[in-house]
């Protein structure tokens, strides 16, 4: 072998030799950029990670700053309400005549307890006495809702009436009830049980002057609502107690029209009907007003 043949093999032996150092040092590199693109990688997940607990974070905030006012207003939320009316009357018994009336009613509801007591006043100042209105009643009611649909009931009534046919008459009653519609457009409920009624005639009275009767009744009513519009709504009730002295129908509605903010104007009337009367007096009563309510 020549010496230019011996020099050529090393020659490529060392390149062979370079060649195998330069892709040694390969995977080196590779790990580096690895590890810088792993790291950029985290980083950005952890970015990620981050920014959604900071949203979520936000968020239940948020919720929690939804409850905290959501609860503020409920305790704010005062569980009485006030109605009071001024009007004037058109009362037709056994005569007519025009009057003023008058009334107040104070309401309490929270949970499952609710109270109301009412006062209205019918008056005129007549010259003859067949055409005068003398007439209050003064109403108490509490309530206890057992479930959704059922509750418990308990009135009190006392009227006075300076000149129909019973010039006093005391009535309490218990009952069952039950709601039949609930919504915020339309509200129907009613109730029925035992009650018991005290009632005294005039003086005057031709036949049974001051004449006082105490008798178990049987009492029952219905009461409902409709509210049509935002300022519009309209109601309705009926009552019967019925005993082996008197029966006594009566039967309200009233047109109610919201002029501005807490005040309105309504239109109620009133028919009483007594199987029992005077032989004087009618049988029947109808008490009509135009008032101004204002919503405390």
């Amino acid at each position: 072998m020549s010496i230019n043949a011996i020099s050529q093999t090393t020659f490529t032996l060392r390149n062979a030799v370079l060649h195998k150092q330069y892709f040694n040092s390969l995977p080196l590199v590779a790990m580096v950029l690895s590890f810088q693109v792993f790291a950029e990688e985290t980083a950005s997940v952890e970015e990620a990670v981050v920014t959604e607990q900071a949203e979520l974070t936000e968020e239940q905030s948020f919720e929690n700053e939804a409850i905290l006012n959501e609860e503020s207003e409920q305790e704010d939320e005062s569980p009485f309400t006030t109605l009071t009316k001024l009007g004037f009357i058109y009362s037709q018994n056994t005569s007519s005549s025009l009057s003023i009336n008058s009334g107040i009613s104070v309401g309490y509801k929270k949970e499952n307890w609710g109270q109301r007591v009412q006062f209205d006043t019918y008056y005129t100042d007549a010259e003859n006495d067949e055409d005068g209105t003398n007439r209050y009643t003064t109403n108490y009611g509490i309530s206890y809702d057992l479930n959704e649909i059922t509750y418990l009931v308990a009135t009190t009534r006392f009227e006075h009436d300076h000149y129909g046919t019973y010039r006093k008459q005391f009535i309490t009653a218990t009952g069952l009830g039950r709601h039949f519609y609930d919504t915020e457009r339309i509200k129907l409920q009613g109730s029925a049980g035992p009650g018991y009624r005290i009632s005294k005639r005039q003086s005057s009275d031709e036949e049974f002057p001051n004449k006082e009767n105490y008798e178990l009744i049987v009492n029952a009513s219905v009461d409902g609502s409709l509210t049509l519009t935002e300022t519009f709504s309209m109601g309705a009730t009926a009552n019967i107690a019925y005993g082996e002295e008197n029966t006594n129908y009566n039967l309200k509605g009233y047109l109610k029209n919201i002029l501005m903010g807490n005040l309105a104007l309504t239109f109620d009337t009133e028919y009483i009907y007594n199987t029992t009367v005077a032989s004087d007096q009618s049988n029947a009563e109808i008490y009509s007003s135009m008032n101004l309510n204002y919503d405390f």
